[in-house]
């Protein structure tokens, strides 16, 4: 089995797979945003409020006394988001408007589905995974997964896809440190907790359950005495400590209760009720069926439970509790898609170890069969659309016109009542350009770990 200590020969495969995501990234993004979902549009006046007058923005609502209603949206993603605001205003000035502040705000999903991808790369390194179906694995995350839709836009999910990476990665190096520094993974660990639930209030129920396990974890380590128990645990615990006194005290100072986050003024009734289970149970196989790879990883739950079993336990814990709170949502039917998308997070570890056991039994031909025809099935999704405004669609009463929106397309007329452009050779050009690096760039990366060339230099201890 391969070591760390093979990784670092790896390092430049590493940077080859993610430039390759990176790229497949940019070839869907849409940079300035038009129309789409209403909260996308909150998310962002959120941001501008915050950063640029101190306050959340809000908006004019029947609902609420003197038509005054705060976005009930936690501000997670907008703070996260600050150092894009500031750069945006200056490219947008430096650009004459032609590159629009929010364009650049919005850059920060793609490169944290970026980092989703290194983070996976971390994992794979610390499971002992050898370097192809490590990299095969971030690939798969980027390219054959919803992550390809949701990084298109100011999307939260992305968000708290990486905070969830980000906390098991910090998890599992934390519990194989011995050492004074231990402490900063568990701190780190932590503020991938406060990041799931500071990102979106529906993720709470997850971010609850890696916390009860990680906890768990440190106290009952019998390795180390109670005195640096207590340590690990305060520095888990820490930053999502802060983060809820800091939402209980927004909520208070915008709702007047520090436990109200203003969705009442949206749902009357409960929110989430069991009653619910019985329709939105099959929006849940639904999305299952949308990401195949799920149902290979969940058959490597059983090696991840022999190797690590407290990761193993968060996973499940998470998962099970968060997929028991959406289905139970009264709303879930509209995001059935686009909620559950950070969860794939949680399948990432038996996702590196399914990898494995195929890399192993078809060294040369196994992983990359099995991403063309994942690949290939996620295409088809993309196409298909998985939110409300494709990239790539039709405009009915056009007869053979195709149009997008992402961020290399012509300009939108303003007597245009439609919106996209048609994709013209320019646009064509750019798209095949993009998608060609990314593919000669993963090809690049998986020679450089050994696959393509036959070599196992790159897998020898």
């Amino acid at each position: 089995m391969p070591q760390a200590a093979s990784f670092p020969k790896m390092r430049s495969a590493a940077a080859w797979i993610l430039l390759s995501a990176a790229l497949l990234f940019l070839s869907v993004w849409k940079g300035v945003p038009h129309r789409g979902y209403g909260d996308i549009l909150q998310y962002f006046e959120n941001t501008e409020a915050i950063w640029l007058k101190g306050e959340l923005g809000y908006d004019a609502d029947e609902r609420a006394p003197g038509g005054r209603l705060y976005h009930r949206y936690p501000i997670g993603l907008s703070v996260l988001s600050g150092p894009f605001l500031f750069a945006g205003l200056a490219v947008e000035r430096i650009s004459g408007g032609a590159v629009p502040q929010r364009a650049v705000t919005a850059f920060i999903i793609p490169l944290l589905a970026l980092a989703a991808c290194a983070l996976v790369v971390d994992l794979g390194r610390q499971l002992g995974v050898a370097p192809v179906p490590t990299l095969w694995s971030a690939l798969m995350l980027a390219a054959a997964s919803q992550v390809l839709t949701f990084s298109r836009l100011y999307y939260t999910e992305i968000a708290i896809l990486f905070f969830v990476l980000l906390a098991l990665a910090a998890f599992l190096r934390a519990r194989r440190q011995d050492t004074p520094r231990t402490a900063r993974w568990w701190f780190l660990a932590g503020t991938g907790l406060a990041g799931i639930t500071a990102c979106h209030y529906g993720d709470v129920a997850l971010s609850a359950a890696l916390g009860m396990v990680f906890a768990a974890a440190v106290l009952m380590d019998n390795r180390h005495a109670w005195t640096q128990r207590l340590k690990a645990l305060a520095a888990l615990g820490a930053v999502p400590l802060l983060a809820g006194l800091g939402i209980m005290a927004v909520n208070r100072a915008y709702f007047g209760s520090g436990a109200s986050s203003g969705y009442h003024a949206y749902y009357q009734g409960p929110m989430f009720e069991l009653a619910h289970l019985p329709s939105n149970l099959p929006l849940l196989g639904v999305w299952l069926i949308r990401n195949p790879w799920l149902l290979p990883a969940l058959f490597a739950f059983p090696w991840l439970f022999r190797r690590e079993r407290w990761l193993a336990a968060a996973v499940t814990a998470g998962l099970l509790l968060q997929m028991l709170l959406w289905v139970s949502f009264i709303d879930f039917d509209r995001f059935a898609y686009r909620y559950p998308m950070p969860l794939l997070a949680l399948g990432v570890p038996a996702l590196l170890l399914a990898a494995k056991w195929l890399h192993e039994r078809l060294p040369r031909r196994g992983l990359a069969y099995a991403g063309l025809v994942l690949v290939g099935f996620n295409v088809l999704w993309f196409l298909r659309g998985e939110d409300i405004w494709p990239s790539f669609f039709t405009v009915p009463g056009e007869t053979g016109v195709v149009r997008c929106h992402v961020w290399y397309m012509s300009p939108l007329p303003t007597e245009n009542p439609a919106w996209g452009s048609p994709v013209g050779a320019l646009q064509a050009a750019v798209l095949a350009a993009l998608l060609a690096g990314s593919a000669l760039s993963a090809a690049r990366a998986f020679r450089l770990a050994g696959i393509c060339a036959g070599s196992k230099e790159a897998e020898k201890d």
